[in-house]
């Protein structure tokens, strides 16, 4: 079992751009929820629920530079597959972001209360997710970061670190996960995926080489990827 086990994701501009660090890829009603949704984590073993940005940490990703990090719920399987003492997923952003979005919680921007304007009523959350999309979804180069920290009960400490990088028309967070999601499809087609029924990502383990070549293969460039693992 493990000890200790970190994942830090986050799709964020390739520089810190204001005025959020931040410009929208996807849903933004979506990424506004990551804000607010509870967030399960593992501590001494107990499943717990905390507020995502009741804690901001700071965290420093080779390459990259220091980032902030925020709870965010993003275990969901693993909860249940995974044996660990402490664990938790954690999404990554420029530094200055989570203190501003703090701010627009604690104003109610988030809110999901209805604010009627005009002859219109609207959730809170939605018109805020409108007015992000109608500010923040520009064109910059971007970068999907995933970055896993583990500690083994009875053995040493395993990081492994991936980065894909955007396009201003091809950005990375959606190719990440289009990659990933075509790469099970062409397993499944394929029939070599071992295993019948409902699979939780965790296990396709056997097949992380495989996921590793596909997410190399599919980039424009190998220039457009990093990725590195640490054993100690």
């Amino acid at each position: 079992g493990l000890k200790n086990l970190e994942i830090y994701v986050g799709g964020i501009p390739v520089e810190n751009i204001q005025p959020l660090g931040y410009f929208v890829t996807w849903s933004a009603e979506d990424l506004l929820e990551e804000y607010v949704r509870p967030a399960r984590i593992v501590i001494n073993g107990e499943i717990v629920y905390v507020d995502p940005l009741e804690k901001i940490g700071e965290i420093h990703i080779p390459g990259i530079g220091d980032l902030q990090w925020f709870y965010s719920d993003g275990l969901r399987t693993l909860l249940r597959n995974i044996s660990a003492d402490n664990m938790f997923e954690a999404t990554l952003r420029w530094r200055g972001h989570l203190e501003k979005i703090r701010i627009l919680k604690e104003l109610g921007f988030l809110d999901r209360d209805l604010v009627k304007i005009n002859t219109q009523s609207i959730e809170i959350i939605k018109l805020t997710s409108r007015i992000f999309e109608k500010k923040l979804r520009r064109e910059f180069r971007d970068m999907a970061i995933i970055y896993i920290k583990a500690t083994g009960r009875s053995y040493g400490k395993y990081e492994e670190l991936t980065i894909v990088y955007g396009e201003t028309n091809d950005h990375a967070t959606p190719r990440f996960t289009a990659i990933i999601f075509s790469s099970v499809a062409e397993l499944i087609l394929e029939r070599n995926l071992e295993g019948r029924g409902v699979m939780a990502p965790e296990d396709l383990g056997d097949y992380v080489d495989y996921f590793r070549n596909k997410l190399i293969e599919y980039q424009p460039s190998r220039n457009h990827i990093i990725m590195q693992q640490k054993l100690s």
